[in-house]
């Protein structure tokens, strides 16, 4: 994951949508090899090495899968919107005398910086990026924590895309006439 960011920080990877008649919309990633020096030549080929993509091309179609059936085909399996936001939850400030009641959070190691942050306490605080009270205690992001303000913003955009509600999906009254 490391690479593929510092590919992307460097322009050398980009994804694109594809018309496929077969399959309908194709995601590609494109792995771009002209322009580039050489050691961000190497970094390429190392991340192609280990997702198992073939040297000889530069466009791979992604897809959900456990698995890769050949080297052009980039693999990827993501949790569920539920198991992100069960993942998430192990990095909220739970005060103590609600801590019984919740699951314990994550013990990251020693200079392991925190991927996301809710800070909570009984009083409500000024001026943060998002805060809720729930059951008397106050819970926030605060404005300078750019990760956890990515991390939440991401989220919140990825449960409006899954949520399936529409107008289609409301309930029908019948008012009988006769």
């Amino acid at each position: 994951m490391k690479l593929l960011q510092e590919l992307q920080d460097l322009s050398a990877i980009s994804f694109e949508l594809e018309n496929d008649p077969k399959t309908g919309h194709d995601i590609i990633m494109v792995l771009d090899n002209d322009r580039l020096d050489e050691a961000t030549l190497a970094k390429r080929k190392r991340s192609g090495e280990l997702l198992g993509l073939s040297p000889e091309m530069s466009r791979y179609r992604v897809m959900y899968a456990p698995y890769a059936s050949d080297g052009g085909t980039l693999a990827i399996q993501t949790r569920s919107i539920i198991q992100m936001l069960v993942a998430m939850s192990g990095f909220i400030d739970i005060p103590p005398e609600n801590s019984s009641y919740a699951a314990r959070g994550y013990e990251l190691p020693t200079g392991v910086t925190r991927p996301f942050h809710v800070n909570s306490g009984p009083n409500r605080p000024e001026d943060k990026f998002a805060q809720i009270k729930y059951k008397g205690d106050w819970y926030w992001i605060e404005n300078d924590d750019l990760n956890s303000k990515r991390v939440f913003t991401l989220m919140l955009f990825m449960t409006t895309l899954t949520n399936q509600a529409s107008d289609a999906n409301a309930p029908v009254l019948t008012i009988p006439t006769s």
